[in-house]
């Protein structure tokens, strides 16, 4: 009789946190609308993206370099080639991004192209701002255009 009641109280304290599950918006994720995202978090793209003006790009080649050297120098290289340290490990050679194809492209697919995923380059959408992408897309036209030589920062020559 004791198994009996232990086992009829467990049934019940184990339905009633069941109830509790239900209410949960977890089990019913797409029921309520989407939340607006938190304050200062990072966008992807959704089509709006703003231009920088050729003055605007001008001023951001230097933080364009810095950019660089954080995310996109261990595959493309110090010298935009794509033999950084990770590059040559893929099955595939990197394209420079100092050759004509590249060159080609307009500001905004370049842009793009830093953002999302494409091959074997990851979407860097979510880990950089869409500024230090612009940033970076100025330092490559600035190198692309003989305005300035690729290479590291000048807070990496200091050391």
């Amino acid at each position: 009789m004791k198994k009996l009641t232990l086992f009829a109280a467990l049934l019940a304290l184990l339905a009633a946190g069941c109830d509790q599950m239900y209410d949960q918006a977890s089990v019913r994720p797409y029921e309520e609308p989407l939340l607006p995202p938190p304050e200062g978090s990072v966008a992807t793209d959704s089509g709006d993206v703003e231009i920088p003006t050729l003055a605007q790009m001008a001023a951001m080649v230097e933080d364009g370099r810095v950019a660089y050297r954080r995310y996109c120098w261990a595959c493309h290289g110090p010298e935009m080639d794509g033999k950084g340290t990770v590059g040559p490990s893929f099955p595939k050679d990197f394209e420079s991004l100092t050759s004509p194809d590249v060159a080609e492209l307009d500001d905004i697919d370049l842009y793009q192209s830093i953002g999302m995923k494409m091959n074997m380059h990851p979407p860097l959408a979510s880990t950089m701002t869409p500024e230090e992408r612009w940033q970076v897309v100025a330092y490559i036209r600035a190198v692309q255009r003989g305005l300035t030589e690729p290479g590291a920062p000048e807070e990496d020559k200091k050391d």
